[in-house]
């Protein structure tokens, strides 16, 4: 039996294990552990909080060392490293001679800095600079010289990467395959007969973030904030006489809910890309579930308040975004708004929203399949090969 590790960085939520084809190569009979690594040991009981994630058994948090560890007794595994961003991985992969794939910048979304608020102490920002881009430059010759002498066997890429170390991969082990989120759209297109059966609520978590859990560092605009039910409730049923169509609601899989409604309408789990199928419209205030939207051709609401404004990723990629697809979110706070949200319901321009497509989501000519399908395809060519290399032997 081939073991397949997967490695990911300290801040990687575990709720996105399950996207990354984990249970589908164990369903082919690969032995499969997901590493998550840091600096110092997490109580084991943060890797089974959330609903909706990877199930499997072999889930380890570890601190560098017993990384090292690990490694030395699993050298002749193949590792998967998702969005590789640190020297420490590299150094102990080379040192054992371990086989690698990088899966590098595949679901990507639209980054703005310009409206993030500025250092009160000029000179402690700009002395803080300085040591981050000193730190930066050794770091960047560090991991060229590790990476040119231990190359991943394969690199997946979801976008063309400017940067030097790409340089050195020779064509043939750079492979390109897209995102996560067109995975679930190939299996649903697939598999689910389209319709407009509801409206979907797609929740990003707010107000039942689990603050002990594994998303404790993101700030929660709604927590302790009880009015905004009843201004989330008011808006549904709007839609819903409008429509004359419900809202469902489409569960975070990070967060604990309190109840298994949300707004008196019951919460949905694992069943996203279906129920965004079978949508005549989204409702998000904002998700990665936007390109699910884009590839089913959905229209899309966006629902906010003026405390969701205060969260930092409303100004580095929420508002963004919305300015490249043409929306202007609908404030629950702005009374003319609230009494009419489905002027709102914006249909994205389709020049715009393929534009999106093909340079975040799916570039093209990449192949039409699941890009775990194509990563076990260069798994077998691996093991041919060394059986083929054992023969001649």
């Amino acid at each position: 039996m081939k073991k397949i590790i997967y490695i990911f960085e300290r801040f990687f939520t575990i709720r996105d294990y399950h996207r990354f084809g984990a249970e589908y190569l164990e369903s082919k009979g690969y032995e499969i552990e997901i590493w998550r690594v840091g600096i110092e040991q997490r109580p084991k009981v943060k890797l089974s909080v959330s609903i909706g994630m990877y199930q499997g058994k072999n889930m380890f948090d570890l601190t560098w060392w017993e990384f090292n560890k690990r490694v030395k007794k699993n050298k002749h595994a193949i590792y998967i490293l998702n969005e590789y961003d640190s020297l420490i991985y590299m150094m102990m992969l080379a040192k054992y001679n371990c086989i690698y794939f990088l899966i590098r910048e595949t679901g990507k979304v639209l980054y703005s800095g310009t409206d993030l608020p500025k250092e009160k102490d000029t000179t402690k920002f700009q002395f803080k600079n300085m040591i981050m881009e000193e730190f930066r430059k050794w770091f960047t010759q560090e991991s060229e010289k590790i990476f040119k002498k231990h190359l991943p066997e394969y690199a997946f890429l979801g976008a063309e990467i400017n940067e030097k170390w790409e340089s050195f991969l020779p064509v043939h082990r750079k492979i390109y395959i897209h995102s996560y989120d067109y995975d679930r759209y190939l299996e649903t297109k697939t598999n689910v007969e389209l319709e407009e059966k509801w409206i979907v609520w797609v929740d990003s978590g707010f107000g039942n973030i689990d603050i002990s859990g594994i998303v404790c560092n993101l700030y929660d605009p709604w927590r302790g904030r009880n009015k905004i039910w009843g201004k989330l409730e008011a808006v549904f049923d709007k839609l819903e006489e409008y429509y004359n169509l419900p809202v469902i609601v489409a569960g975070h899989p990070h967060t604990k809910y309190k109840s298994k409604y949300l707004c008196k309408r019951k919460i949905i789990f694992n069943r996203t890309p279906e129920l965004v199928a079978k949508s005549k419209f989204v409702i998000m205030q904002w998700s990665t579930t936007a390109s699910l939207a884009l590839l089913f051709r959905k229209d899309i609401l966006v629902l906010i308040d003026n405390d969701f404004k205060k969260v930092s990723n409303w100004r580095m990629y929420y508002s963004a975004n919305y300015k490249y697809f043409g929306i202007v979110p609908c404030n629950m706070d702005v009374e003319k708004m609230a009494k009419s949200p489905w002027e709102y319901v914006k249909k994205i321009n389709q020049e715009t929203a393929q534009k999106y497509i093909d340079t975040y989501l799916k570039m093209p000519g990449t192949p039409n399949k699941l890009f775990i399908e194509v990563i076990e395809e260069k798994i077998e060519e691996l093991e041919n090969r060394k059986v083929s290399r054992d023969k001649i032997q």
